[in-house]
This record gives structure tokens, sequence and C-alpha cells, in this order.
């Protein structure tokens, strides 16, 4: 991305990539931008249980500020949604 569409990288002063569907919640920070996977929101079946995955079920609502980066971040658990 960095590479492909370097004059919308080059004229942004906060850069986050964010993935989804990852079935944990990690957060990294590059000299360039930051990168952050989260939580799935699928349900579980009976292939990820006899697995033994058993991450939580979350979703994040961010907000970011053009000038200032990320401002205010909220969780939700999806037992309360469900």
């Amino acid at each position: 991305m960095a590479v492909d569409c370097n004059d919308i990288w080059s004229d942004t002063k906060f850069r986050y990539w964010l993935l989804g569907h990852v079935h944990h919640q990690s957060l990294k920070e590059y000299p360039s931008c930051t990168v952050e996977t989260f939580r799935t929101l699928s349900g579980k079946d009976a292939w990820h249980a006899s697995m033994a995955y058993r991450s939580g079920q979350d979703l994040k609502v961010i907000t970011y500020h053009k000038d200032h980066g990320e401002v205010s971040r909220n969780t939700i658990n999806i037992s309360l949604i469900s």
C-alpha cells in the first residue's frame, strides 16, 4: 500500500492498518504505521470448537481525528448485544 499509493501515504500524518477476523487482538507499532488486529464476530462452529479455539468476541469503536490520530476507543462485548 505504501508503495502503490505513495502520494496518499506521504500526505498522511497518522497511519493505521486495521485487520479483522484474526481471532485475537494485537497492536504493533512500526516506524511508519500502527497495525492492529481484532477478534472475530463470527459465531463458533463445531470445527473451531473441536480445535479448541476459544477467542472472545467483541467489537471496537475507534474515533480518529485527522490532526490528532486516535482520540477515543470503546469496546463492546458481543454478549451484551446478542
